[in-house]
């Protein structure tokens, strides 16, 4: 048995992948504390979050400067073995710019793939976040742009988060679509919003569940009115709510804009449900396997309505999500061998520092 650790964890107080992420540790003997620029339950605020923008070079970083004194002087006060930053925009920013390490970012899409293009300050400020971290997380898809940034192998892990296939498994199923990724931009709920209306016109039984919290919530509620009961906005779920609604599902639907591995892709497979996904680098890589992945153009909501009336009409597709999804994560991308991987790592870099 590994020694405990104490580790403080700096991600969103919101993001049920932190949150997954510090129980595990707690629940494998690790004292946590949690640091987060947006307010939660178990968590030490040290937001908010100052802008990334004009004002940042107006104020000569002055916002971000008072921020990240916060962060340390609280990080002083727990006195962690090891600090985790989760995204290269903002908390992994923080947890590298406090200087107390050692310190391990994940990188997790957008802040690889999108962020670098919207500004010249966002892109010094992953690239800087990468650079000044012990060591790298990221999925296999966004390893190769931090190798450009100059992220040498030596502190790159390249790996998948995986999925708990003990809690995400399939259920008895029912012609539901579940939708779990939030309401923001970049997962494009406008998209489905938009497509929703006519899947029920084809399949008056469809029933919608769309969890998360975000700022498009509101605007995904006005443009649904008339949907009635057929979608539900039930807000962020708890994991083994999410998981049994997935389990639940006869389809799972990301029409993200942008991603690097969504686990909600593996968690679909996991459960048994058609995956439903925009075409983009991260949801392509599924469709060469086993399970059935239905693929449509990124903002079509005309292609993404026809990819989920099959995906709830055509009983092949839900047997071969059945038959194939299940065993495929369960080979390849189980959470507990992900999470323990991670867990070797933490212990690795206190010990060169003993």
């Amino acid at each position: 048995m590994t020694s405990s650790l104490r580790i403080a964890v700096v991600s969103s107080a919101r993001s049920i992948h932190t949150i997954r992420w510090v129980e595990w540790l707690k629940g494998h003997g690790h004292e946590v504390a949690l640091f987060s620029l947006v307010e939660g339950d178990g968590a030490t605020h040290f937001g908010p979050e100052p802008p990334l923008d004009r004002r940042y070079l107006f104020t000569l970083g002055s916002a971000v400067r008072r921020t990240t004194a916060r962060l340390r002087r609280m990080l002083d006060d727990f006195a962690p073995q090891v600090v985790h930053g989760f995204n290269l925009v903002n908390h992994g920013n923080y947890a590298v710019r406090a200087g107390r390490h050692p310190v391990v970012v994940t990188a997790l899409g957008s802040d690889v793939l999108l962020a670098p293009d919207e500004s010249w300050l966002l892109s010094r400020i992953v690239r800087k976040t990468a650079l000044g971290a012990d060591r790298v997380i990221a999925p296999p898809v966004l390893a190769e742009n931090l190798r450009k940034w100059g992220v040498d192998e030596k502190r790159l892990l390249s790996l998948i988060f995986g999925v708990d296939c003990d809690l995400f498994k399939p259920g008895r199923k029912e012609l539901l679509v579940l939708f779990s990724r939030g309401f923001r931009d970049v997962y494009d709920p406008l998209c489905l919003a938009r497509a929703i209306p006519e899947v029920i016109r084809e399949v008056p039984e469809a029933r919608f569940i769309l969890a998360g919290n975000g700022p498009l919530r509101e605007e995904v509620a006005e443009m649904l009115e008339d949907a009635g009961p057929n979608v539900s906005l039930p807000g962020l779920l708890p994991e083994n709510e999410l998981a049994k609604l997935m389990g639940r599902a006869r389809a799972v639907v990301t029409p993200a804009l942008s991603d690097s591995i969504p686990l909600t892709a593996l968690e679909a497979m996991a459960s048994g449900a058609v995956l439903v996904a925009s075409d983009i680098k991260a949801n392509r890589q599924w469709a060469s396997t086993s399970a059935p992945v239905l693929l449509f153009p990124p903002s079509d909501a005309d292609a993404l309505a026809k990819a989920l009336v099959r995906a709830l009409t055509e009983e092949g597709l839900s047997q071969q999500a059945l038959e194939q999804g299940p065993p495929l994560v369960d080979a390849n991308w189980r959470w507990d061998e992900a999470a323990s991987t991670v867990e070797a790592l933490y212990h690795e870099l206190c010990n060169s520092r003993a």
